[in-house]
């Protein structure tokens, strides 16, 4: 028997679902290549971003960190709870997330030298493209 709701379709594909755990794993060997390359130490919307945190002491700075994180989990638990089209949003951001890391080769070509996270973020880059057409291929049929 059929389900019926009120809600439309935002099943996601087999192939949609593959392409995001290619990008998940390929997400977390980038941010190891940026952790083992130093980006952190070169990047500079990074460190401008995350300068506040230099003039704490290191637990404070982790709780805060880690409330920060918790509150965003919530607030991404909740959407999935009660917005049913929220995953198929979800994995777009994701996959937008994804061609932004396009900004590693950006800086390798500026400076004509390897930028911490350029090669895995090579691989995100096409992967994230061949994932945002399934997205907008799937939601078209």
């Amino acid at each position: 028997m059929k389900k019926i709701s009120p809600f439309r379709d935002y099943s996601i594909s087999n192939t949609l679902k593959n392409l995001f755990l290619v990008l998940v794993v390929l997400f977390i060997l980038h941010g190891v290549e940026e952790y083992l390359t130093g980006f952190y130490k070169v990047d500079l919307f990074f460190m401008q971003f995350f300068s506040f945190f230099e003039v704490m002491p290191w637990p404070q700075a982790a709780f805060l960190l880690f409330q920060a994180l918790w509150w965003l989990i919530l607030v991404i638990v909740s959407l999935f709870v009660f917005v049913e089209k929220w995953s198929y949003y979800a994995i777009a951001i994701i996959g937008l997330i994804a061609l932004v890391e396009i900004h590693h080769v950006y800086k390798a070509l500026a400076h004509m030298t390897y930028y911490p996270g350029l090669f895995t973020s090579l691989l995100i880059v096409v992967v994230g493209i061949f994932f945002l057409k399934e997205l907008f291929t799937y939601k078209v049929r």
